[in-house]
This record gives structure tokens, C-alpha cells and sequence, in this order.
């Protein structure tokens, strides 16, 4: 399918850019929430050393 001057995008091309833009959309916000659960884990275990720093 190869572009025509003055024609636009046919529906399977558009279908199948939201598809992918879709899957790499995804694959970000999982990429972010695994991140900030990271974060969140190893904050706490700041907190742990720290307390255990204090009572030493």
C-alpha cells in the first residue's frame, strides 16, 4: 500500500497505527507502575536502615 498524492490513510493503516501505538502505550504505563512500586519497596527499606541506625 504505497502512498498516493492526495489520497489518505486507509482504515487497516489506521487500525493497525492505534494498535501498536495501544500495545507501546501499555508497555510504558507497566514499565511505570513496576517503577513505582520499586520506589515505594526501597523507601521503606530506608526507613528500616535507618531505625536500625538510630537503635545502634
Amino acid at each position: 500500500m504505497g502512498w498516493k498524492s492526495g489520497s489518505g490513510m486507509s482504515l487497516i493503516e489506521v487500525v493497525v497505527a492505534v494498535a501498536v501505538l495501544g500495545l507501546v502505550t501499555v508497555a510504558l504505563l507497566q514499565l511505570f507502575l513496576t517503577g513505582n512500586v520499586f520506589t515505594a519497596v526501597a523507601g521503606h527499606e530506608v526507613a528500616a536502615a535507618n531505625l536500625a541506625q538510630e537503635k545502634v
